[in-house]
């Protein structure tokens, strides 16, 4: 307000003395014009003239002197002025140093902030980085006061859903003021917490081949069993020369040694008869039954062993020497094969208890020239 009244009356001495500068003769003027015309002597006019111009310089000096002097109180008071906004700022800096400090000794003990906000603060200035670390570090405070507020403490009573419902469905007292038995819950089973086992699923079988082979055992069959064997394999090959199905003749012979015998792609191209490479030729040279050697169960083992990838179906012709010598082992092979899609025919002089358990389809010897009709 000082400043303004001030300035204000200084404006005004300016105007006051511009308009007195600019028109110092006018009074003068009308006043010569009236002492002219009181005064139309020369020599007293001039004097006249003299004294009123020597009276306005006195009052223009009076002027003078009261602007300058009113420019000079201006000035001690701008000086003050200018004393009270630096004291002002002074205390705003110091302020600020202070609060800077501050920051960087709270800065000095939680370095995740610098540490996070490095990257970003690099081009900015030093006052600057202060600043927005300060302010993060505040919210940053503030936020985990708020998510403090958010947990309930450990002290209080945490009341339930099934707390809250009871106190819904209290039922009211009866008119004779007795309350009513409540009729005991009961208990439900909990669940068990042990994990079911987890079923793992079977490795399948690989799969079998879609080869057929016969396999017959050269052992010392009994009685005529030997030459019924050789007629009924002749009429049925015979019968099959031209329209037989894929298959393998294998003999096992005296030492456990598996032969080939003959093939259907031979039997399309060989003749009935005449001759060791006539197919009756074969069979009279290949089917000699004199192997005292051989075990039933143990042999068709290893044949299927050396051979279950490529085949799928054999039928066995033997007479169960020495049956009795089995083991899980030799089981075990038989059985795997025909899990995985296997099928075994057995036709033999002896007893069928012991292929059953290895799920083959057992049958009497007998029955040997229908079998390899269905299955050549």
């Amino acid at each position: 307000m000082q400043i303004k009244f001030i300035f204000v009356s200084f404006v005004c001495l300016l105007v006051g003395c511009a308009t007195t500068l600019e028109n110092p003769n006018d009074s003068q003027g009308d006043k010569n014009s009236d002492t002219r015309t009181e005064n139309p002597s020369g020599k007293e006019a001039d004097e006249a003239d003299k004294e009123k111009s020597s009276s306005g310089k006195n009052e223009l000096l009076k002027k003078l002197g009261n602007l300058e002097n009113t420019l000079k109180e201006l000035e001690s008071e701008s000086n003050g002025i200018q004393t009270e906004m630096n004291s002002r700022t002074s205390k705003v800096i110091q302020n600020k140093l202070d609060e800077v400090k501050r920051t960087l000794d709270v800065l000095n003990t939680d370095n995740t902030l610098l540490q996070k906000e490095s990257d970003a603060l690099v081009n900015l200035p030093l006052i600057k980085r202060i600043e927005y670390l300060y302010h993060e570090l505040i919210s940053k405070r503030e936020r985990e006061k708020l998510e403090q507020t958010r947990f309930v403490s450990v002290d209080e009573p945490i009341e339930t859903r099934s707390d809250k419902a009871k106190k819904k469905t209290r039922k009211p007292k009866t008119a004779g003021g007795k309350k009513r038995r409540k009729t005991p819950k009961k208990p439900i089973a909990k669940k068990s917490t042990i994990p079911k086992p987890i079923k793992t699923p079977k490795p399948k079988a690989k799969s079998v081949g879609k080869g057929r082979i016969v396999v017959v055992s050269l052992s010392t069959f009994s009685g005529g069993q030997q030459k019924t064997i050789r007629n009924s394999f002749f009429e049925v090959l015979k019968a099959k020369k031209k329209k037989s199905r894929s298959f393998i003749l294998y003999t096992i012979q005296s030492g456990k040694q598996l032969r080939t015998l003959l093939t259907s792609s031979q039997l399309r191209r060989l003749p009935i008869e005449g001759g060791s490479s006539s197919i009756l030729g074969k069979l009279e040279t290949g089917m000699q039954f004199k192997a005292k050697d051989l075990k039933a169960f143990a042999d068709l083992s290893k044949v299927i062993k050396s051979k279950r990838k490529k085949v799928g179906r054999v039928l066995y012709i033997t007479d169960n020497k020495r049956i009795d010598s089995v083991n899980q082992k030799q089981r075990d092979i038989l059985l795997k094969w025909n899990k995985a899609g296997g099928r075994l025919i057995v036709l033999t002089s002896g007893s069928c208890s012991v292929w059953k358990q290895v799920k083959a389809k057992c049958r009497a010897l007998s029955n040997l020239k229908g079998t390899l009709k269905s299955f050549m």
